[in-house]
């Protein structure tokens, strides 16, 4: 499985770096950037005790900052969005295992900045702004080495990034850069599909499951490395890695009433648990 992501990854790098006319930046005052940035990512999701989901990414990204040229309360606006697919192998200590779940992943963020310093393209600017994140887990159909069926699962989170971004530029047309940023979890609220196996024999249910979260936090850092091929055009990559570690939930319930009209309260929890992300990001702008 590693094997297979790192030889898409590296693929991903040098038919991006071939095919690139437009390419990245560093920004600097006074000045819009367009990014489009393909990127490739492996994910590991945990319950501990419980299960485990671990798979690939592959997706793109686009952003647009503005940098005022006159220091002031608010020198930097930035506006994210980036989606991506893959396939994921989800692993249960008590529900055997089920290989190529189908994933998708939503991102959006609206960023403010202040420069803590700048001189010329140097730049030291603290972020802070809002986000959403969304992750679909498509696994409705499916069954598990154990003969236990999927089922279809969403995961929204509502926060707010914290973090502090640094540019300079190097010799010859480089520039480095990087971020490191705690992200404030306000909410999460995970819905779930009911599973088929409740529904069988002429069973229906009240509704679906939807458990809310409030405890958690994330964490996020990268690392640019950019080369200036023209007066508005270069070519950056971008390692990254991302952590959430996110509480227990409040419990839901449902009402399952089975062909004879008898009802049965079925009562679910999200657990405790974290998800780990590293991969690169190929970044262009105009």
């Amino acid at each position: 499985m590693f094997r297979t992501f790192f030889t898409r990854l590296t693929a991903l790098v040098v038919l991006s770096a071939l095919s690139s006319t437009a390419l990245f930046a560093a920004p600097s005052p006074s000045r819009s950037l367009l990014e489009i940035n393909p990127a490739c990512s492996h994910i590991s999701y945990s319950e501990p005790g419980l299960m485990e989901e671990r798979g690939e990414l592959y997706g793109i990204e686009a952003r647009y900052s503005w940098h005022s040229e006159h220091p002031g309360a608010v020198d930097l606006l930035r506006g994210e969005v980036s989606a991506s697919l893959g396939s994921f192998d989800y692993t249960s200590t008590s529900a055997g295992s089920i290989k190529g779940v189908h994933d998708s992943m939503l991102e959006a963020r609206v960023l403010a900045g202040s420069d803590l310093y700048r001189q010329g393209e140097r730049l030291v600017t603290v972020l802070f702004g809002i986000g959403y994140r969304r992750l679909n887990d498509h696994s409705l159909g499916m069954v598990s080495t154990t003969g236990a069926l999927g089922y279809d699962r969403q995961a929204n989170y509502y926060y707010s990034p914290l973090g502090i971004e640094i540019t300079t530029p190097l010799e010859n047309g480089w520039s480095m850069g990087g971020l490191a940023e705690y992200d404030l979890f306000w909410r999460g609220r995970q819905v779930t599909g009911i599973s088929p196996a409740l529904l069988s024999g002429g069973s229906s249910s009240s509704n679906e499951f939807i458990n809310e979260q409030k405890r958690g936090y994330g964490l996020k850092a990268s690392v640019r490395f950019q080369k200036q091929l023209g007066a508005s055009s270069s070519l950056g990559i971008e390692p990254f890695f991302r952590y959430w570690s996110i509480g227990r939930s409040a419990t839901d319930s449902v009402v399952v009433t089975d062909a004879a009209g008898a009802g049965t309260t079925v009562t679910v929890v999200e657990p405790a648990n974290s998800s780990s992300e590293y991969g690169i990001k190929v970044l262009f702008s105009f």
